[in-house]
């Protein structure tokens, strides 16, 4: 049972490395979308829409979003996926230090007291 406790701690390090590696994090999901400039003589009155990139953000229920050029979304996304990654890291401590109180919790209960 030490061992494995030993090998839960050695692997929740391992873990902790990982998140400390990825700097650049950005929370938020990237949304596309069409819409019209407004100019009278623009295509996008005759149905043909402009593209837009928005990088949107939900916080406690308050929404945000930013603009975004596709030069600047192109940049951005592999930080969103840093984001998911930490997220799944952090998931992973979490379980981790789960099994490891479950092996403490069963070392100091006592063992039942015999039926009659």
């Amino acid at each position: 049972m030490k061992k494995e406790v030993s090998r839960l701690i050695h692997k929740r390090h391992r873990l902790m490395d990982m998140v400390r590696r990825r700097e650049n994090l950005i929370h938020g999901s990237l949304v596309h979308t069409h819409k019209k400039c407004g100019r009278k003589q623009c295509a996008c009155e005759r149905g043909e829409l402009h593209p837009h990139i928005f990088l949107y953000k939900s916080v406690r229920g308050k929404k945000s979003s930013i603009y975004l050029s596709k030069k600047e979304a192109k940049k951005i996304r592999p930080h969103l996926k840093a984001y998911r990654e930490v997220m799944d890291l952090l998931e992973s401590i979490s379980d981790n230090n789960i099994k490891v109180l479950k092996f403490k919790e069963s070392k100091h209960r006592e063992p039942d007291a015999p039926h009659r």
